[in-house]
């Protein structure tokens, strides 16, 4: 069932699993999987947040039904915005977000089709830091975490050599609080300075041959 729902190999699923049980990230008890200690790892202020947001809503929507039985054609809220101006912002808002989730999606496809790169086992365990962190600042409350082949995305800048795990991390960190897609600023970061580096080598490349040639000269 995972493998069709994220569009990969039972293999590739298999092994991540296995990977997350190893490290005691879940549990598969009886085929089913669960998170060891879940209530541990709750953000009690998200979680309060959530539902503030929540009990806000459903009042607006209370008072908006009251409204329409009143005959009322719109209603006007304590901060001065109309439920209808508020539903045009939540629509616009909902397009945006699709249409962001829609270009990463085609990032994401359009780098899964190409082959695989190898990723030395070396990178394992700095792969599993760079997750955690990602994990660690982005789950609550949007849910978001690094998938298997994210991960390997990641470990392919890693091999290249131009980029170190801390270097990684520390990119983590600097994404901003608002930013639409904490993933697609992850992979612009890392390759702005992969290409930065790339650059810098080329250039001491081309000094060295300068030099050599007027010594030869």
């Amino acid at each position: 069932m995972l493998s069709t729902v994220f569009r990969r190999k039972a293999t590739s699923v298999k092994l991540a699993l296995s990977m997350f049980e190893e490290f005691g990230m879940i549990e598969i008890i009886d085929g089913a999987i669960t998170i060891p200690k879940w209530e541990k790892h709750q953000n009690i202020d998200g979680l309060e947040k959530i539902r503030k947001q929540t009990r806000e809503r459903v009042a607006r929507h209370r008072q908006k039904q009251k409204a329409l039985i009143k005959g009322e054609p719109q209603l006007i809220l304590d901060c001065n915005v109309t439920v209808t101006d508020e539903n045009e912002n939540v629509t616009q808002e909902i397009k945006n977000k699709s249409k962001n989730k829609k270009e990463i999606e085609n990032i994401l496809d359009n780098s899964s089709r190409k082959t695989e790169t190898y990723i030395p086992p070396k990178y394992y365990s700095l792969l599993e830091s760079i997750s955690y962190k990602y994990n660690d600042r982005f789950l609550y409350p949007n849910n978001y975490t690094l998938t298997h082949a994210q991960k390997m995305k990641i470990g392919e800048y890693l091999a290249s050599g131009y980029i170190t795990s801390d270097e990684v991390i520390s990119m983590i960190e600097r994404i901003p609080e608002d930013a639409t897609s904490p993933l697609a600023y992850l992979f612009k970061s890392m390759e702005n300075l992969k290409q930065e580096r790339m650059l810098e080598c080329k250039a001491i490349a081309h000094e060295n041959a300068r030099k050599k040639y007027m010594i030869n000269e």
